[in-house]
């Protein structure tokens, strides 16, 4: 004889409150960053570290590149 027994259902549990914090741009409570306030110093509105505001040397490269490209183009003398 097989044995059933009933399925037990499952409850949602919360996100812990240390997880989250309130997201000044999106009015509620959110466990990632949505990327929509202006960082300032790698930090956003929120007081979280703003993974959009963070650059990484590739980035940092390439804006130094363009930065020199734009001063050639405009005839100032570039320094290396």
């Amino acid at each position: 004889m097989i044995k059933l027994k009933p399925r037990s259902l499952r409850t949602r549990r919360k996100v812990p409150s240390y997880t989250v914090l309130r997201c000044v741009m999106a009015g509620h409570q959110v466990t990632w960053c949505r990327h929509l306030c202006v960082p300032v110093q790698g930090r956003g509105a929120c007081g979280r570290w703003a993974s959009h505001g963070l650059r990484g040397r590739t980035q940092m490269a390439i804006d130094a590149r363009l930065a020199r490209w734009a001063a050639e183009a405009e005839g100032a003398p570039v320094e290396d």
